[in-house]
């Protein structure tokens, strides 16, 4: 937890002065705009190329992948994000789905985003294109064109230009277009 990750900084728990539930309450009072402002502004790849892992082909290499979260059973929440339907009727939590961009090698968190459960993962990842620059290499295992074959995407963004070119690779090999403007 964040508040356990104090240690290091005050090692005695008795100058924390904050609980976990503090913090929630805090974060509730303060909003959603200055938390995804920050988020923004520190969330970004943290790699030299000396870091193990983080770079290939002199490319730097970020990973995009999709989940569903529970959340708070609210009647706000479940506006917002909605129940997935299931087979003996509605799932007990509403749920989000949530889809990031991480750095590989530090596992640094460069973008994320969290829409209604229903959403598209592959117009969720679009979104995220927003933080694909030139040099970069994108892996991501989202569930494409139809639910019995998982594509592994990537995008490469050469250095010479600020635009990601993009594709899908599919099982065998083929290459096909994927996330045109």
């Amino acid at each position: 937890s964040l508040v356990s990750g104090l240690r290091w900084l005050w090692p005695h728990p008795a100058a924390w002065g904050v609980s976990v539930g503090a913090l929630c309450h805090a974060r509730a009072r303060l909003g959603a705009r200055p938390l995804a402002a920050l988020f923004k502004r520190v969330c970004r790849p943290l790699a030299t190329p000396a870091t193990p892992g983080a770079f290939r082909f002199g490319l730097r290499l970020l990973a995009l992948d999709g989940t569903k979260w529970n959340v708070p059973d609210t009647p706000a929440n479940e506006r917002a994000f909605g129940r997935p339907k299931g087979g003996r009727g509605h799932s007990a939590w509403p749920q989000v789905q949530v889809v990031a961009l991480s750095e590989c090698g530090t596992h640094a968190v460069c973008d994320a985003g969290v829409w209604r459960h229903d959403a598209d993962e592959r117009a969720c990842a679009r979104r995220l294109r927003r933080s694909v620059g030139p040099g970069t290499l994108v892996f991501a295992w989202l569930a494409i064109a139809d639910r019995y074959s998982p594509r592994i995407i990537f995008f490469l963004s050469t250095l010479a230009g600020a635009a990601a070119n993009a594709a899908t690779l599919t099982s065998g090999g083929e290459f096909l277009p994927l996330l045109a403007a």
